[in-house]
């Protein structure tokens, strides 16, 4: 009964929910939300909320699966995208978790310097959030091109692929959606990548994904 989901009409009952949602959707859900409980915020990390990030992954997720609808990938690819979507930004809550100190001055660093966050994070810490959340989903063996479009989010273009995936999907919903905010003033979105765009020939597609991200950036502040 979330706006997440932007029903018409209130669900009262699970079988209801399984249906109109399925299982599929249901599952991926239910990991991102364990993953994302086993990393609680503690009272020493205050410049986002762990729950902002958490939502606004979720945003990624239904709006990088759209951008796969509209061209018109498998549903197959839809549910990579979206699983991938709903993890793409955790690594972050992983490397706040382990020491908030050290990562609000990386936070600080990457503002004071115009950098992109995960720069200054292989910088300072030797390890990105995209690289730390792709190692872990790695272990845990999820699919493929759901660990690949999670590591490369923020530079897809260094992956070989030279067709529409997953990653693309990912990447440009993180792109076009707004960061989160936070006291830091540091942006933790994605810089869009044309090369990258121009390269898989999807520039025609950019009017119709700002509109479809200006839709979705009206819910962040919704709770999911």
């Amino acid at each position: 009964n979330s706006a997440f989901f932007g029903l018409e009409r209130q669900i009262y009952r699970l079988n209801e929910a399984v249906t109109i949602l399925g299982v599929r959707l249901i599952r991926d859900l239910t990991l991102a939300s364990h993953i994302f409980e086993a990393f609680p915020q503690s009272a020493e990390w205050t410049s986002f909320s762990f729950s902002q990030i958490h939502s606004r992954s979720m945003l990624v997720a239904r709006f990088a699966q759209d951008i796969c609808r509209s061209v018109k990938a498998d549903r197959h690819m839809q549910g990579q995208a979206f699983l991938a979507g709903l993890l793409h930004d955790f690594g972050m809550i992983m490397l706040a978790s382990h020491d908030p100190n050290e990562y609000r001055l990386v936070m600080n660093k990457a503002s004071d310097l115009s950098q992109p966050l995960y720069v200054v994070e292989k910088m300072n810490i030797g390890v990105s959030h995209a690289e730390a959340g792709a190692y872990l989903l790695g272990l845990w063996n999820l699919p493929p091109k759901v660990i690949e479009a999670v590591l490369f989010h923020h530079f897809p273009g260094s992956c070989p692929s030279g067709d529409f995936q997953p990653l693309t999907a990912v990447h440009i919903a993180d792109a076009l959606l707004p960061s989160v905010n936070n006291g830091i003033g540091c942006s933790v979105s994605s810089q869009l990548a044309m090369k990258y765009i121009d390269r898989l020939g999807l520039k025609s597609h950019l009017n119709q994904w700002e509109v479809m991200a200006s839709a979705y950036a009206g819910k962040l502040q919704d709770p999911v």
